[in-house]
């Protein structure tokens, strides 16, 4: 199965890098879990350095935080798109307008499906009336602020179409892939037909808000260069895959190094300084230069193993169902233990918590992609097939 390939739904299938998303997703469900509770009497962990951190157990914290980094897991996803969407138009024989709006109409198919499914159901128990919106005294700030009144018809309304995002909190990287949806295809032909000093200068123009300070507050433009950086990966991967890891043993140092990137950035920089992002999205693009090329040099047993192969099949709705079921199963925890209880055991807890959460995302996310994902992608490739193809 390494770097073997077929397609599915609007994107070129590497078995590799499907694992690669799927640990992506964990990372994000962990640091989530991670994130409900005051640990060591101390709010908001991830935010804090590791020597303003005193308690032991919010050291621990810290310590998961820092491998478990949803910030970091998201470039992933980001230069991944880039990636394999590339890959998919590499194989297709439209072109132009056709496809363009084939590539658009089966992002929407790929995305809006199962999110909308997850909003109904956080829906549901918001109007249930189960959850508490004045919060609670042991939970963090990030807990607390989700969630905090029920919605009014407008804000749903602006949910389901992805221009708000307060419903499932992780939608805002869904609003980004669909915004860059809209121009793709005209990055894919800048990096496919353009000469190497053109790219350049784009590449650089798509940096610039993640170097103003005047994009601070942008949610979406920090981003596009991430996944211009995975389009330029298939195009220019192999001659630096060869050079960084041709020999197995460096390769392996070089793996280790490109890890160490992906993470450290948001543990050393603050986010609002200049520039952050692009050290950890040079992790990510290392790493996927090593996955993209591992069937030639052994790849890494982690990623082959079958649990990890079937989180990376189902990560998008593991990644969209986790938070709202974290939601749930952590209210279920507050009014079935006591609170003293949980606050004295808070890093357990939080464990706990974790694997619950995770465990049981993982079954909902198995009859998610089977019941939705799945039939929706096959929707959209039919659609695609039968009014814009012929």
């Amino acid at each position: 199965m390494e770097g073997s390939s077929d397609t599915r739904g609007d994107s070129l299938f590497v078995g590799s890098l499907e694992s690669l998303r799927g640990l992506a997703a964990l990372m994000v469900a962990v640091d989530h879990s991670m994130m409900v509770l005051k640990i060591g009497g101390m709010d908001m962990i991830w935010a804090k350095p590791f020597r303003e951190i005193g308690p032991f157990d919010a050291k621990v914290a810290k310590l998961v935080l820092l491998f478990a980094n949803g910030g970091a897991a998201v470039t992933i996803f980001f230069v991944l798109s880039g990636v394999v969407l590339g890959l998919s138009l590499d194989h297709t024989k439209l072109g132009g307008i056709r496809l363009y709006f084939a590539f658009l109409l089966r992002r929407m198919f790929r995305i809006y499906p199962a999110y909308i499914v997850a909003i109904l159901f956080v829906l549901l128990y918001l109007f249930t009336g189960i959850i508490n919106h004045n919060g609670v005294s042991i939970a963090s700030t990030f807990f607390n602020w989700s969630y905090r009144y029920t919605p009014s018809l407008p804000e749903i309304a602006s949910n389901l179409t992805l221009l708000n995002t307060t419903l499932v909190p992780i939608g805002w990287t869904l609003t980004t892939e669909i915004v860059v949806a809209t121009f793709f295809p005209f990055l894919y032909v800048i990096s496919r037909k353009w000469p190497g000093y053109a790219v350049c200068i784009v590449l650089l123009a798509l940096m610039i808000p993640t170097i103003f300070p005047a994009y601070a507050g942008v949610i979406i433009l920090p981003h596009v260069y991430k996944f211009f950086i995975g389009l330029l990966i298939p195009r220019y991967g192999k001659p630096i895959f060869q050079l960084i890891f041709g020999n197995r043993r460096t390769g392996r140092l070089w793996f280790l190094f490109s890890i160490l990137l992906l993470l450290a950035e948001r543990q050393l920089m603050d986010m609002r300084h200049p520039g952050f992002g692009i050290i950890e999205t040079t992790g990510a693009m290392l790493i996927i230069f090593g996955l993209l090329h591992a069937n030639q040099h052994g790849g890494w047993s982690l990623l082959e193993w079958h649990p990890i192969r079937k989180l990376g099949q189902q990560s998008y709705s593991f990644y969209l169902w986790h938070f709202p079921l974290l939601f749930v199963i952590s209210w279920f925890m507050f009014a079935l233990v006591p609170l003293g209880i949980i606050e004295e055991h808070a890093l357990a807890a939080s464990l706990l918590l974790c694997a619950i959460s995770v465990s049981i995302t993982y079954g909902i996310a198995s009859l998610s992609y089977s019941l939705i994902e799945a039939p929706s992608i096959r929707n959209g490739k039919h659609f695609v097939s039968r009014f814009i193809v012929r």
